[in-house]
């Protein structure tokens, strides 16, 4: 049996609300990929969300036992990828508040089933209010790394997909 291609979606997250899980109830009613939850040192009173995320909408749940930042739990994440689910071809990232839709997500992974040996990432448009520290915070990371890579970028660590090999890492 041949099995298709893999994108499985991450979820970084630390001390989650009900915003978790109406996005795991979302993602669930629209895509069938694997959903990788990583508890980033949530304290013990965020166990009920976890078991909620496991039980309720067949998450795996990776656990760090004290905070280690975003970019160490999508590492986790990867590393889980690259050993447990062999068909993967790249990741979707995105945040467990909720700010990314279900709709974005499914253009990202159709994005990625057209190229997937490219990175795809996913733009944020500010037409709600944002807070002025975040759309600062944008601009300028943007800017740095346009300079840096040579590449117009908007919005970076918005919803995203990576594609990797094996030997990445």
């Amino acid at each position: 049996m041949v099995k298709t291609a893999a994108i499985p979606i991450v979820i970084p997250s630390l001390e989650p609300d009900i915003r978790l899980i109406n996005l795991l109830c979302q993602l669930r009613k629209h895509t069938n990929e694997k959903i990788i939850v990583v508890n980033d040192g949530s304290g013990t009173e965020y166990n009920s969300i976890f078991k909620q995320t496991k039980e309720n909408f067949n998450c795996v749940v990776l656990q760090h036992q004290h905070n280690f930042g975003k970019g160490r739990a999508i590492k986790t994440a990867l590393e889980y990828v690259i050993h447990k689910i062999p068909n993967a071809i790249g990741i979707i990232t995105i945040d467990s508040d909720g700010q990314h839709t279900v709709i974005d997500v499914n253009k990202c992974i159709e994005a990625f089933q057209k190229a997937p040996d490219k990175l795809v990432l996913g733009i944020r448009s500010f037409n709600t209010k944002v807070p002025l520290r975040s759309k600062l915070g944008n601009v300028l990371t943007s800017k740095i790394t346009s300079t840096v890579s040579g590449v117009r970028v908007n919005a970076p660590m918005s919803i995203n997909g990576t594609s990797f090999s094996k030997h990445s890492f």
